[in-house]
């Protein structure tokens, strides 16, 4: 009776998730579609079209970016797996900006999914359920993994270890690590996710560091573009004291978060965790990978909810088999749920339709029937060599360079073919009106116009889906072949 019982509470559990998971695919769809509007009023989406459009054009991965820079390059120093799933789904056939439109949305969703699903697996449903929601009714996360979507792809990642340390799959752990070391800084700390839990859990220790051992060997060129990019994120390495302090006062709840709540609830749950042991323990390992993400304050806020959500849940399940414990009646039970749901969807609720700042923060120059309508100009009057002279804002030109396919430049001097600016163009005469504030001219001289030469790519894409086939071959080996003492 008690174990038919124990069975019914998991599938309420899971339905409720589930239903949540929907609510929150229904209610974020349209949150981005048209509550910024669109996707046009913030700067990486923008960035990461034109890369993956540039990837495009380059018939592979390149580590040049000769679409921003025209007529030079750049270095592109960006981590490409992202970027390359984005260039996969255009050579197939798929538009730019249906890409950009619905892309970050579906990796949001499949990122709540694959947290959800592991963490049922791992644990088991009510923990699931309750990190489901704290995480879902954070605003700052969901904002920050739909705007920043190679985030958002490590968030969809991260959770698939911890399945794959549970079934002792770590050739797949391994990989998956791998993966989101090539996607965003932020993936980088899988890696020390790995070695923390491994000093953690004395059976996983040997496989996990031959694992690691191998994965220093085949990351060694993209370590060197994570240390490029702390350099750019002001880490203050000068400046040891500075770092130090900054980073305790991003540590401080009182000052850059809302979210005391969650801190408060998570602490127990470390102790829980560590009381618990077994698979329990990849939760204080999270936590305290994740810590050196306080030296970045933009990305401290938003990622570190990742293992706050799942420590706070741990002390919500002890509550909530307490009461069940204490109480027999449904009704109690239920009523401490209908309440966590609750508080934990009012902040939500009100993201969701009160006024928000955000719009004027992430203000365009350009609106968005603008930017598509100059971009079929530009792609018309243009051909693959010819890049385009664009005097607007930084997002407006990525967008523009993606959707157009075509270089730009924001130096006027340059000897674009055509330029995008709001007053005349010196050695420029008018060619067609693009928009109320900004017309398209072009070179009265056109013989004078340069050409790019696009670069051959590091990895084209016969052989980026070669790897990929491999690395899928190799999981599935993993997975369903290998066999593993219990």
């Amino acid at each position: 009776m008690e174990a038919a019982n124990a069975t019914g509470a998991k599938k309420i559990f899971n339905i409720l998730s589930l239903t949540v998971i929907c609510l929150a695919a229904i209610l974020t769809f349209f949150y981005w579609q048209w509550r910024y509007p669109l996707y046009f009023n913030m700067y990486e989406p923008a960035f990461h079209l034109s890369t993956m459009v540039g990837f495009e054009r380059a018939g592979g991965l390149t580590i040049t970016d000769f679409w921003l820079a025209a007529p030079g390059w750049q270095a592109q120093r960006y981590l490409p797996f992202f970027h390359t799933i984005g260039y996969l789904l255009l050579s197939s056939g798929l538009d730019a900006l249906t890409l950009g439109k619905f892309f970050p949305w579906i990796i949001f969703i499949l990122s709540i999914l694959a947290f959800w699903f592991s963490l049922k697996t791992v644990f088991n449903p009510r923990i699931a359920f309750f990190s489901l929601v704290i995480l879902l009714s954070i605003p700052i996360w969901m904002n920050f993994s739909l705007a920043n979507s190679p985030a958002g792809l490590v968030f969809l990642i991260f959770p698939l270890i911890f399945l794959s340390l549970a079934k002792k799959n770590y050739l797949t752990a391994g990989l998956l690590s791998l993966l989101c070391l090539s996607t965003h800084l932020i993936g980088s700390l899988s890696l020390l996710f790995l070695f923390i839990y491994a000093l953690h859990s004395k059976k996983d220790r040997k496989p996990l560091f031959l694992i690691l051992g191998a994965i220093a060997l085949l990351s060694l060129p993209l370590s060197i573009i994570i240390l490029k990019r702390i350099k750019i994120f002001h880490l203050y390495i000068n400046n040891l004291g500075v770092s130090f302090n900054l980073s305790l006062s991003n540590l401080n709840p009182l000052k850059y978060s809302k979210w005391l709540y969650l801190e408060i609830l998570a602490l127990p749950g470390i102790f829980l965790s560590y009381k618990k042991k077994g698979s329990y323990l990849m939760l204080p390992s999270c936590f305290l990978a994740f810590i050196p993400l306080a030296w970045l304050t933009r990305y401290w806020k938003a990622a570190c909810l990742l293992p706050l959500s799942m420590l706070s849940a741990c002390f919500l399940e002890k509550i909530y088999l307490f009461i069940e414990k204490k109480s027999k009646k449904t009704i109690v039970k239920s009523a401490f749920i209908l309440c966590f749901l609750l508080v934990s969807t009012a902040s939500l609720t009100y993201l969701l339709f009160a006024k928000s700042s955000m719009l004027k923060k992430y203000s365009l120059l350009l609106p968005e029937k603008s930017i598509i309508q100059i971009a079929r100009i530009i792609k018309k009057n243009t051909s693959e060599g010819d890049f385009v002279y664009i005097n607007t804002d930084f997002k407006s030109r990525c967008f523009l360079s993606a959707l157009s396919y075509r270089s730009t430049t924001n130096n006027p001097n340059q000897g674009a073919l055509l330029a995008v600016s709001q007053n005349p163009v010196k050695n420029y005469k008018f060619l067609k009106k693009g928009d109320q504030r900004f017309n398209i001219y072009i070179l009265e001289n056109q013989t004078r116009a340069k050409k790019i030469k696009l670069p051959l790519p590091l990895l084209s894409g016969r052989l980026i889906k070669k790897i990929f086939a491999f690395l899928i071959g190799i999981t599935a080996i993993d997975l369903f072949i290998v066999k593993r003492a219990d």
